[in-house]
């Protein structure tokens, strides 16, 4: 049994926490993906179909009655994530307040995973942006549990993973779970990404440390791909002109169904959503980073009342215009289909090919910065 098509499956992981016979697994597929697999004691309750979002087509959300622009006012956390660092600062309100936080963490096995934070010290853990699927294991479970036991809960994931939660918890839904989402842009293979960290690793023969998809090592705006070893050697490029990164950001190595979510929509399940924000930024917001903040329900009105944050209300239509994820997904890549089918490739070979950067055409360039030049004119 199916419970979806694979081409239509988000590796949600809803399936595998309903499953009352521990039926279901979810493991990688040849691309790097999260399916789900069917073990042979499934008792066809079919559960599973019931909460698979790529099935349910109802429930499209809120608008969001709200939108803001800021950051928090703790700088070490504003620094040490990728945007503004209000997802840190929603965290803390309900830390403080004896609950649980969940999010993902790329652990010492290069693989991500969705965790559990009941102390501040251990939110930078769940800090920055991944760009490829995490595997929500049993969380589901453990946040009905926690719902049950009257804590407060902060669940942070993608838009699918958000809707999976959502129909998990059913009318079990309780005003104790907030769910926080982002603008999103869909999720690499987490094959090609590990193959990528692995031959840095024998290129600067030691293992890695510490992965940043998006530090600020450079500033915010000149976000960076930065790679720290055990030996003390670095590795650092643009956030998008290295291999990974770029297959990324054009759509080339990324889980098909991103290509054709219906979550790529300012409708919202979430309570809040954040995203980047590189409109009109100040020079200590290019340096130390700001996100967009959409407001989608009265719980989320609630949640952000009280934050240790800086925030400036923006029109939704603002956010809207810049980020294209709120009105479709990201198509996928013209090369994907081949990259794909060559995906044995070794990846020493396969960088220089399938997954090549092309060099930055100097004209281009050029134009970029006399365009750049002109805005600053125009703002003084």
């Amino acid at each position: 049994m199916n419970i979806c098509n694979e081409s239509d499956c988000f590796g949600c992981g809803a399936c595998q926490n309903i499953c009352p016979q521990n039926a279901i697994v979810m493991s990688y597929d040849k691309e790097g993906f999260l399916l789900p697999q069917i073990k042979d004691n499934c008792i066809n309750c079919l559960k599973c179909k019931k909460v698979c979002p790529a099935l349910i087509v109802d429930d499209k959300g809120n608008k969001p009655i709200k939108a803001f622009k800021g950051f928090s006012n703790d700088l070490s956390v504003r620094i040490d994530s990728t945007s503004g660092g209000v997802f840190s600062e929603l965290a803390r309100r309900i830390i403080n307040a004896n609950g649980s936080v969940y999010g993902a963490c790329l652990d010492g096995s290069l693989n991500v995973k969705h965790m559990r934070v009941e102390n501040f010290a251990d939110l930078h853990r769940l800090r920055g942006s991944k760009y490829v699927g995490s595997d929500t294991s049993d969380v589901y479970k453990s946040i009905k549990k926690d719902l049950l036991d009257g804590k407060l809960v902060l669940f942070s994931g993608t838009p699918c993973q958000v809707a999976g939660l959502y129909s998990y918890i059913g009318k079990d839904r309780s005003d104790n779970l907030f769910m926080c989402d982002f603008i999103c842009h869909g999720v690499g293979s987490m094959r090609i990404f590990q193959e990528q960290i692995k031959y840095l690793e024998n290129k600067m023969d030691s293992k890695s440390s510490e992965i940043y998809f998006r530090s600020k090592v450079k500033g915010y705006k000149n976000s960076s791909f930065y790679v720290t070893f055990d030996n003390g050697g670095k590795y650092i490029s643009k956030s998008y002109r290295n291999e990974f990164g770029y297959a990324f950001s054009r759509g080339m190595i990324n889980r098909l169904s991103c290509s054709t979510c219906r979550f790529a929509t300012e409708y919202r399940l979430s309570d809040v959503t954040l995203s980047d924000c590189l409109l009109n930024l100040n020079k200590d917001e290019q340096k130390n980073g700001c996100s967009f903040v959409m407001i989608n329900t009265p719980k989320g009105e609630t949640l952000i009342r009280g934050c240790n944050v800086t925030l400036n209300e923006v029109p939704l239509e603002q956010i809207v215009r810049v980020q294209s994820h709120l009105s479709r997904p990201q198509a996928a890549h013209v090369g994907r289909e081949s990259i794909m089918k060559n995906i044995d490739v070794p990846f020493a070979e396969k960088r220089k090919t399938y997954l090549k950067v092309p060099g930055r055409n100097i004209v281009n360039s050029l134009l970029s910065r006399v365009k750049n030049a002109i805005k600053q004119i125009h703002k003084r």
